[in-house]
């Protein structure tokens, strides 16, 4: 199951740092010129927003934004903190 997850969510988990830059730009690019929203964010990062629990009413997009940089934070802490064992393991208790 670990496996499977890493595979379809976050193939580069092992190696990154909280954050993968490179599917951040790709995301960012695709949402932006060609109106196709798609998911950039990490195992760390999903956890992270599992963590926090945002749940805003007519998030804005300043609130999006917001509650994105704080979720590239809290991961680059939790990379910091845990490994990368923990981090799988925190993710799976919090889906």
């Amino acid at each position: 199951i670990v496996h499977a997850r890493i595979a379809t969510e976050d193939k580069d988990f092992r190696e990154h740092w909280g954050v993968d830059l490179e599917r951040l730009f790709k995301g960012l690019t695709n949402t932006i010129f060609f109106g196709k929203r798609q998911g950039a964010s990490t195992i760390t990062q999903q956890l992270a927003k599992n963590l926090n629990d945002h749940n805003v009413r007519d998030e804005t997009n300043f609130d999006t934004i917001t509650i994105k940089v704080r979720e590239w934070i809290t991961a680059v802490q939790i990379e910091q903190t845990y490994t990368k064992n923990e981090i799988i393991e925190m993710y799976f208790n919090t889906c």
